[in-house]
């Protein structure tokens, strides 16, 4: 997956059907359950304050339990699932679009502006 990440289809020796074939194997990877590697930002989370948000994140997922309960990541990390989602998963559309702007310049003080 780094390889992806990193350089993309372009410039790599990477198949069109070795990037289809990964997209495939994280979909089968997120369906067997996310960790939630986020919830260790949380300031005091093993305080008593806390003790109701562990139970919620305990009962999101095994992975999450075994996370928070022992510190070992049982399944993809959900950043990660996102990253490569938004990078070959995510259709893209061109952000090309051209907005009404004008270009205005004032004679007397030679100021130039753009506006819509």
């Amino acid at each position: 997956m780094d390889e992806y990440v990193k350089h993309g289809l372009e410039g790599s020796c990477t198949t069109q059907k070795d990037l289809d074939d990964t997209i495939e194997e994280v979909r089968e990877m997120a369906k067997a359950g996310l960790v939630t590697t986020a919830m260790l930002v949380v300031p005091n989370l093993w305080t008593k304050e806390e003790a109701d948000l562990r139970r919620r994140i305990i009962a999101t997922g095994e992975q999450n339990a075994i996370f928070l309960r022992y510190g070992y990541i049982t399944g993809i990390p959900e950043r990660a699932v996102e990253d490569f989602r938004q990078k070959f998963m995510v259709p893209r559309t061109s952000s090309a679009i051209q907005k009404p702007y004008t270009h205005i310049k004032c004679q007397e003080c030679r100021y130039e502006n753009m506006v819509s």
